[in-house]
C-alpha cells in the first residue's frame, strides 16, 4: 500500500517503533505525526499548543505503552498511546533538552 503525503516543510526526524507499530515523524512546525505501520493512516497529531518550544526527541516503551517526548522547554513528558487523545500521565525537568532518547527493556530505563 502506497499513501502521497504533502508536506509543508522538512520531517527533523523520523522513528519507527516495531512494538507500537507506528511511524512517528517531527518537524519544526508539527511537533510529533503519528502513523499506522500498516497502511501509514494518520493515527494522531500533537497539536503545538501542549508544549513550550521545539520537539527535540521521542521514545516509545512498550510495558507501559507510553511515548516520551523531550523538548526545548527542558521537559520530559510522558504521554498515553491507548487513548486517541494526547493524555500526558506526568513530566520530569531536566537540566539540559536531550537530542536523543532509548528505552532499554533490559535495564528498564530511559537512556538520555
Amino acid at each position: 500500500y502506497t499513501q502521497m503525503w504533502e508536506f509543508k516543510e522538512t520531517v527533523q526526524k523520523l522513528r519507527w517503533f516495531p512494538a507500537w507499530d507506528r511511524l512517528v515523524f517531527q518537524s519544526r512546525l508539527q511537533p510529533f505525526t503519528i502513523l499506522h505501520g500498516t497502511d501509514f493512516s494518520i493515527d494522531r497529531v500533537m497539536p503545538s499548543t501542549l508544549f513550550n518550544g521545539q520537539s527535540i526527541a521521542c521514545e516509545y516503551i512498550p510495558a507501559s505503552r507510553q511515548l516520551v517526548t523531550s523538548t526545548a522547554d527542558q521537559t520530559l513528558r510522558f504521554w498515553d498511546t491507548v487513548t486517541p487523545e494526547w493524555t500526558e500521565r506526568g513530566r520530569t525537568a531536566l537540566s539540559v533538552s536531550h537530542m536523543s532518547l532509548r528505552w532499554s527493556e533490559a535495564l528498564r530505563s530511559l537512556l538520555r
